[in-house]
């Protein structure tokens, strides 16, 4: 499954405008040298880019001086970080539960949806799970492995420096309820905490959190204040949060929900039906309900991955890669509800066999319409016929129900099918992003004109794409310099080139027809001053 998503790590170019941007933060602080403070490239103007911790920069710098400032380089920070989030989860389930629920654990996350796209996108947020991951998962192990202790306050120290304090809030939300439970039911608190090494283990925190804060304040004086109250207080207390780096993205009450579930497709689905199919138990409550909820482990799971979730309810902006904490926390729970239904027989094997077909059969219909459309976005043909013949041979497997007797290797068969699924649509669909979400083709096209042998500044005018901040500098004969424009610069001191968005072309009233149309990419205009 991994292996999948490393072959699919080039495709598409960076999108516009998230990845772009972080993609150019850390080729910058290459470039500069500069492994302190993060550097954005803003509409044609250097700044500090001091909105979040440089972790996730450093892994991917360290990627690029590896294998050069490319896709694959960019996206590799994320598949490590997914692969060590798969080996946090294998060691605590296959500690607590068993080997079998350790396989399917893994096999759940990698090919939930959010996991696989996220593992391969050039963002912190699955360095920011790993770093969860590790807190949390060890967090169960203490007393159990000799190093748990000590990884917790890492992985909290990790968390810190790729996201800030929120990571601290979120794994405490995570296991303060999960622990007054406890002391509830069994008088006392859970052993972890006195098991805990708090003086050292706070020391290693430190240690990871405070170099890199006070060197950052004494390189850009005022940094600590800012960071600490406008990016992590006030943008989630805010109702119309917004900086100089990101957009507002208010979302309504409860968004965070309908998230969760194409997230964790196909096995938000599978849990759902499987869950409907138990409440017709006769006695739900007293034979199904109450030993789940005398299991810590389960109670533990079901707190990880709501945390996310309900943090995110009273938070004005919110985005699926904000819930990523809280996947493993998800199949972790799915794996032990499983393990739990082996004893006691809730669901019929018979059922959880319909409902994996079921999903195998989705998922082939799903790839032959899907491998249909993409022709319109120019797929290749060999692409194309690759999807069709995987999608007709899901649906084949789906018939034959003997293949599906033994549930963990069903598990593993829809894991590795989604996958499958997952990097046909990514690479059905990569001419088409790569043409209309980014600019690499755009800025090619545009060094392929004749006389195109000096650097060239463009102008983007209403829409600035951070990917031309990362695409432009990457040629040796021709550099381009991108900035955004405003209508009047156009008139006045218009640049080499104007590149602007097909739904922006209307924008530009009179100036329109002072510029003459050189070449159109997608849903890109490449526009020059007659």
């Amino acid at each position: 499954m991994g292996f999948l998503r490393v072959l699919t790590l080039s495709a598409p170019d960076l999108i516009d405008t998230t990845e772009g941007q972080y993609a150019s933060v850390a080729k910058l602080m290459v470039d500069r040298n500069d492994w302190i403070t993060p550097w954005i490239n803003l509409r044609g103007v250097l700044k500090p880019y001091l909105g979040e911790p440089p972790l996730h920069f450093w892994f991917m710098e360290l990627s690029y001086l590896a294998f050069g400032q490319n896709e694959f380089a960019a996206r590799l920070p994320g598949v490590l970080s997914a692969v060590g989030i798969g080996l946090c989860l294998w060691k605590v389930v296959r500690t607590l539960v068993s080997i079998e629920a350790a396989i399917a654990s893994v096999s759940i996350l990698a090919s939930s949806c959010g996991v696989f796209l996220l593992s391969g996108a050039a963002l912190p947020d699955m360095t920011w799970t790993l770093s969860v991951t590790i807190a949390l998962t060890n967090f169960l192990l203490v007393g159990k492995w000799h190093y748990s202790g000590h990884l917790f306050f890492i992985g909290a120290g990790l968390g810190v420096l790729v996201k800030g304090p929120l990571a601290v809030v979120l794994i405490a939300c995570t296991i303060a309820p999960w622990a007054c439970i406890r002391r509830m039911r069994e008088g006392r608190w859970p052993i972890q905490f006195s098991m805990l090494p708090w003086v050292s283990g706070g020391l290693v925190l430190m240690a990871i959190i405070i170099p890199w804060h006070l060197c950052a304040e004494f390189r850009n004086p005022g940094f600590l204040g800012d960071f600490f109250w406008k990016e992590n207080i006030s943008r989630y207390l805010s109702a119309s949060y917004g900086d100089e780096f990101s957009s507002e993205r208010q979302q309504l009450f409860g968004a965070a929900f309908t998230y969760f579930l194409p997230a964790l497709f196909p096995w938000s689905l599978v849990m759902t039906g499987l869950l409907i199919a138990t409440a017709r138990y006769d006695n739900y409550g007293r034979d199904v309900l109450k030993p789940l909820a005398e299991d810590p482990l389960v109670l533990y799971s079901l707190a990880w991955t709501l945390t996310c979730t309900l943090l995110l309810l009273v938070f004005p902006e919110c985005s699926a890669a904000y819930l990523a904490p809280s996947f493993p926390g998800f199949a972790l729970l799915l794996a032990t509800l499983w393990e739990h239904n082996k004893a006691h027989q809730w669901c019929s094997t018979e059922a959880i066999s319909c409902a994996l077909r079921t999903t195998i059969a989705g998922l082939g219909i799903v790839l032959i319409i899907g491998a249909t459309a993409s022709l319109w976005y120019s797929n290749s043909i060999l692409t194309f016929a690759l999807s069709v013949l995987t999608g007709f041979s899901l649906l084949s497997l789906s018939l034959h129900p003997e293949r599906f007797r033994n549930e963990l290797t069903s598990i593993v068969y829809v894991s590795v099918f989604c996958c499958g699924v997952y990097a046909c649509a990514i690479l059905s669909f990569d001419r088409h992003l790569s043409e209309n979400q980014s600019t690499r083709i755009t800025l090619e096209k545009i060094r392929a004109f004749p006389n195109s042998n000096r650097d060239i500044k463009v102008g983007f005018p209403f829409y600035f794409p951070s990917s031309a901040t990362f695409y432009g500098p990457l040629s040796r004969s021709t550099l381009i310099d991108a900035i955004q424009i405003d209508e009047a610069q156009l008139s006045q001191s218009p640049p080499d080139l104007i590149v602007v968005r097909k739904r922006d072309i209307p924008k530009l009233r009179g100036s329109f027809r002072s510029l003459e149309q050189l070449a159109v990419v997608g849903q890109w205009h490449i526009l020059r001053s007659r």
